[in-house]
Formats: structure tokens, sequence, C-alpha cells
């Protein structure tokens, strides 16, 4: 008995199948990554001599406080600081946009926060509460453009923004309140020492000296 074998169609060879840039999908992207990005990205010669694209991803101005605000642990400085970011001249201090080549103030200030917590020597209350300290005194740094004359200082216009927050936060925390007040230079000279208060209040100008907010640590006025 013969048997007859049905003929096998031969296969084209398929550009798809050879190579994965080949699939629209990786050739779309692969197009990309030889463009270059076109908004809000760069692209430079990695080590290997390929190009490296640098994405920066734009977040809305109230998810960048909020993310800020859930950085900090203590429940008391975190609803003292929500309460002060609440103020309309601060949160548009924060989310003004300078220069589309520049990060949003609010990123650049909690960056400087960030290295002042990093920098305390001490526990975590100290940490804690220079990391929003750091935050109030750059607060104060943006809207220093808004003291007219000689009718306050600017650590008094920002004193008056927070007086309201500060008082709720001697009753939920006085330790951190302290701290706080001392920090910003708005203690009470009797707890004022030659080494500690000095010492915390140099980390937050430090701190914002490093990101540009301030020319250098100077006297807090």
């Amino acid at each position: 008995m013969t048997i007859c074998k049905k003929p096998v169609r031969p296969q084209q060879p398929n550009s798809d199948i050879r190579t994965p840039l080949g699939l629209p999908g990786l050739q779309r992207g692969s197009d990309l990554l030889r463009r270059g990005p076109a908004r809000q990205g760069r692209a430079s010669g990695g080590a290997s001599g390929q190009p490296v694209v640098d994405i920066t991803l734009s977040a809305d101005p109230q998810t960048l406080i909020d993310k800020l605000l859930r950085s900090v642990d203590c429940q008391a400085l975190r609803q003292f600081l929500a309460s002060v970011l609440a103020e309309s001249d601060v949160a548009q201090a924060l989310t003004r946009v300078r220069s589309h080549a520049k990060p949003l103030p609010i990123t650049t200030l909690r960056r400087a926060a960030e290295m002042a917590r990093c920098w305390s020597a001490f526990g975590a209350q100290e940490r804690e509460t220079l990391f929003v300290a750091t935050l109030i005194r750059g607060v104060q740094e943006l809207l220093a453009d808004q003291v007219v004359g000689n009718s306050c200082t600017p650590s008094e216009l920002m004193f008056a923004i927070v007086r309201s927050a500060l008082h709720r936060l001697d009753d939920a925390a006085p330790r951190q309140a302290s701290l706080l007040r001392l920090a910003l230079g708005w203690g009470n000279e009797d707890e004022i020492d030659a080494f500690y208060v000095p010492r915390i209040q140099d980390t937050v100008l430090r701190a914002l000296s490093s990101v540009g907010l301030i020319a250098g640590p100077t006297a807090l006025h």
C-alpha cells in the first residue's frame, strides 16, 4: 500500500519572528529610544556609547504636598505641617512654577528637609522636628518677597502664619514644639545654650544652603 503525504507548503521568512524589534510595539519603543524623549528629558551617551534616556515625570502639586505630609511619622507634627501647608500663600509659594528647567519649590525644599533629617546626630524626635523646621524655614525664604518695608521681618511673617498651628502642637507634642521653636529661633532666651541650639539651627541653614534656597548659613532672622 502506498502512503501519500500531503505536500508541505514552504513558509516565507518572517522578519517579525527573526528579530524582536520587528514586533510593532517594540519597534515603536526602539524608535523612541533612537529619537530621544520629546519632552522633559534628555539623551546622553552612556559608558558604552549607547544613548541613555532620562525621563522626568511631572506630578500634580497637591500630590507632592500629600507625599510630603506622609513622610512625617509623628501625627502631631504631620497635623501641624498640614495646617501650615493649607494656607493659600504657602501652597502657592511651594507650587509656583519658576522655570521649566527647574523643579517646583516643594521638590527642592523636601530635598533640603531630607538632608537635615539625615544630618541630625540625635534621636528620632529631633530628626522629624528638623525635617519640619527646614520646611518651615524654607517657606519663610519663599515668602520673603512679601515683606514690604520694615513692617515685619520674614521670621515674624512666618510666625504669624504658623502661630495657631504651633499652639496646637504645644498641647499635642510639647517636646517637638519646643524643638521646633528653638530650631527656628523662636525659643525663649533661657532655653538657648551655647552648643545644642546653635547646632540644630546650623543644620537647618546648611540644608537650605545646599539646595540654593539661601546664600549660606547665616543667623536666623
